[in-house]
């Protein structure tokens, strides 16, 4: 639009404003047949006769408040001529304030829309509409302010011209957003509402130009046809609506579309449906014009705020949700006030007495009775007119509630994902964390997209205020950073943020893809992810610092645990090494000294200080591998090894070990050789351990049997004792290093708690495994598992 013809346009609905102004001040004076007359029928007024009560009207136009007026009657109305004087209209009713209300803010909401967008068509087509419907609502009548004044019919004459316009302009308004038609043509579809200003208008002025009643009747009875062409051109706006909003391109102009359909229908429904319509078949109204007419204002309020939402500003900007709470709660009352007006007319003898204050009175009940739902209607409102903004809102909280509670960086970027998808679906949501390992930083997390992916987007800097986004991508968003949109569409990304920095938050990424919904990215849409994209980065600085203490924890309690095995360990080593040391003191003195002169009992001496010396020797053995086994150098010679003689050696050795005779060891093995690839020493260190084991736990008579079976996977040694047994809830614990059950302790508490890890270390450089079965005081049985040749 040109500058001219904005400022035009400005002036022309100026001066609708002016006139309309001065057709309500003309309003305020209107006159009026004092009530007591009017209750009887009246069949002359001065010189005009009165045909119909509309024609009544047409009479006090010549009027003005406090002339006389002589009033003549029917048979049947009591005396047949009263001289009476013309009181103000409005002492006798209330004054219309909610039309001029209505009126004011269409006006206000016309000049506003048109300000902001005067180069938007529907804008214009909604400026017009407004000025018109405003004109309309508030002059109320082309009559009623006329007080025999020629200069009073302007108002009048914009009355005339601008109601069947307002229909026109609000059909043109909806047809704005419908596919074109075709052979639709502009001039026919305003022939119509023109030729109707133009009817109205002529009768109008003849009758008060010419003082003609006659032209006056004829304007009323034409005014029957026009209800039903205001009929007509409410229910065509409503289907245009229908049809745009089934042909709408994008969920966007279906939600604008729909804030159209639902202002019209409850602001235009009540006025034809209860109204017009019975008007035009029925000659009487179900609902008074002034009830009919109260749900105007909702029309250009819903009208005016789907403009501004969707062409212009968001709605919960210039229009607080706490105005659409009130008008839900003013359109309810008006619906109840509807309920009431409906009863007075169907029970009006009932009701006859004091109808006004029934109606106050229940308004103010009904704003009671509404009270205690307000948080529902809320709801009601946010769903309904908020529906993004709502899931969004309850998107936000359901993360929020569910984020703390998840102690896992995977899961938790998961969670923010499924929250995101369910409200902003998009092709793909990508997170890359980066912390620092060693001297460099890695990626520590990859989610939602490749490592090739991950590997463009690292040349964005990971420190950064605004997101990255291609600018094809965005709508009305201004405080983003376009400068990588190269490095964006390589990629496959539209937006990119870089992770939120708190305490403990690892540096990183958050990459969203295109809308699923083919879209731009709005400004609501980019709040959403970077209010979870904060809440995201709480979290995960909240698990970073929930592992750290953890692990300073372990390490303590690690720490503490260390010294005391170290303690233990010490005090363990130092009584398994004394004990044979002081054996082998004693008997090498007691041999030194002479006194024992039997060879028998001098070789009996002699296998004692054998079997400590060899005890000592295992146990050193011991120690040492387990060194070898913690740093991880302790090695294997795997070769062929016949496992029968090896098995009868180390027996042998044991029983040399205990020459009292006090413990029975028996080996069941084939004499056919069985052969594993082993290392024969190790193999031999793990038997002794076990057997030293059954033997060391076993009280009373000491009964071991060590057996050879070979089957076609596995051969298996099982060493079996009749010994106090392992309890069920030590058996996973016995492998471990220093572990020590109670019971094994009270029975040997010199102990180091080493050889069941050795024997374990042993089987698994083998490819083999160990297990064991035991009763709690009826004895146990280990197998040493090697896989067959």
């Amino acid at each position: 639009m040109k500058k001219p013809s904005f400022l035009l346009s400005l002036l022309a609905g100026a001066a609708v404003v002016a006139v309309t102004v001065f057709g309500l001040y003309n309003l305020t004076g209107r006159p009026g047949i004092p009530r007591e007359h009017l209750s009887r029928p009246i069949v002359r007024i001065d010189t005009y006769d009165i045909r119909r009560a509309t024609d009544i009207r047409f009479v006090l136009t010549r009027k003005k408040i406090g002339d006389p007026v002589e009033i003549r009657f029917g048979a049947d109305g009591g005396p047949e001529v009263v001289r009476a004087q013309i009181v103000p209209y409005y002492s006798q009713t209330a004054f219309p304030l909610v039309y001029v209300l209505m009126g004011g803010f269409s006006f206000l909401a016309g000049f506003g829309v048109f300000l902001f967008k005067p180069y938007d068509r529907r804008a214009r087509i909604f400026y017009w509409l407004n000025m018109s419907f405003g004109a309309v609502v508030v002059i109320g009548g082309s009559s009623y302010g006329i007080q025999g004044r020629t200069v009073n019919i302007l108002p009048g004459i914009l009355f005339n011209i601008a109601f069947p316009m307002t229909l026109a302009a609000l059909l043109w308004f909806a047809r704005s957003y419908s596919p074109p038609r075709p052979r639709s043509k502009t001039g026919r579809f305003w022939a119509i509402p023109l030729a109707w200003s133009a009817f109205l208008c002529a009768a109008f002025l003849v009758s008060q130009l010419g003082a003609s009643i006659g032209a006056f009747r004829v304007r009323q009875q034409a005014f029957h046809v026009f209800r039903l062409y205001i009929v007509v051109m409410g229910v065509a706006s409503l289907v245009e609506l229908v049809r745009a909003f089934r042909h709408a391109a994008s969920e966007e102009d279906r939600t604008q579309i729909k804030w159209y359909f639902i202002g019209l229908a409850a602001g235009l429904g009540p006025f034809l449906l209860f109204y017009q319509v019975p008007l035009v078949f029925a000659d009487r109204p179900l609902l008074s014009e002034d009830f009919a007419g109260a749900f105007f204002f909702l029309l250009p309020i819903f009208m005016a705020m789907a403009i501004l939402q969707f062409r212009l500003l968001r709605v919960n900007v210039v229009f607080h949700r706490g105005l659409v709470y009130s008008l839900f709660t003013v359109f309810t009352l008006c619906a109840y006030l509807f309920s009431v007006e409906a009863l007075r007319r169907l029970f009006s003898r009932a009701t006859a007495t004091g109808d006004a204050l029934i109606s106050v009175g229940a308004a103010v009940v009904i704003a009671f009775v509404l009270s205690p739902g307000r948080r529902k209607i809320q709801d009601f409102v946010d769903r309904l007119f908020f529906r993004q903004a709502y899931d969004y809102q309850r998107a936000i909280q359901e993360f929020k509630a569910g984020a703390p509670s998840v102690i896992d960086d995977g899961r938790l970027v998961a969670l923010f994902s499924e929250t995101l998808a369910a409200v902003l679906p998009a092709d793909r949501v990508g997170v890359l964390l980066r912390e620092a390992r060693g001297e460099g930083a890695a990626i520590s997390l990859l989610a939602g997209m490749d490592e090739v992916v991950a590997g463009k987007l690292m040349a964005l800097p990971l420190e950064a205020a605004r997101p990255w986004a291609r600018v094809d991508r965005i709508r009305g968003v201004d405080d983003m950073n376009f400068s990588r949109e190269d490095i964006l569409e390589s990629a496959g990304m539209v937006v990119v943020l870089a992770m939120p920095r708190g305490a403990g938050t690892p540096a990183g990424l958050l990459a969203f893809g295109p809308k699923t919904s083919g879209h731009r990215f709005t400004k609501e849409d980019i709040d959403l992810i970077e209010t979870l994209s904060g809440d995201l980065a709480v979290n995960l600085g909240r698990i970073r610092i929930q592992e750290q203490v953890i692990y300073e924890r372990a390490s303590r309690e690690k720490s503490e645990e260390l010294v005391r095995l170290k303690t233990e360990f010490i005090s363990s080593v130092s009584h398994e090494l004394r004990t044979p040391m002081t054996s082998l003191c004693g008997l090498s003195e007691l041999l030194r000294s002479g006194k024992i002169s039997e060879e028998a009992r001098r070789e009996r001496l002699l296998g004692l200080m054998a079997g400590e010396c060899g005890r000592l020797t295992r146990f050193l053995t011991n120690v040492l591998d387990f060194g070898k086994i913690e740093q991880n150098t302790k090695v294997y010679e795997l070769k062929e090894t016949v496992l029968g003689p090896l098995i009868r050696d180390v027996a042998e050795l044991v029983r040399e070990s205990h020459p009292d005779g006090d413990i029975e060891l028996e080996v069941d093995a084939p004499e056919s050789p069985v052969t594993v690839r082993a290392d024969a020493d190790a193999v031999r260190q793990a038997l002794l351990n076990l057997i030293d084991n059954a033997l060391k736990y076993s009280p009373g008579r000491k009964e071991v049997t060590v057996s050879l079976a070979a089957g076609p996977d596995a051969v298996v040694i099982t060493v079996k004792d009749n010994g106090m047994g392992i309890a069920p809830g030590d058996r996973d614990k016995i492998f471990e290093p220093f572990f020590r059950a109670s019971r094994a302790v009270e029975r040997d508490p010199a102990g180091v708690g080493l050889g069941l890890k050795i024997v374990k270390h042993i089987m698994d450089a083998h490819d083999g495994r160990v297990t064991v079965e035991s009763e709690p005081g009826r004895g146990t049985a280990f197998s040493l598992v090697f896989p067959s040749n």
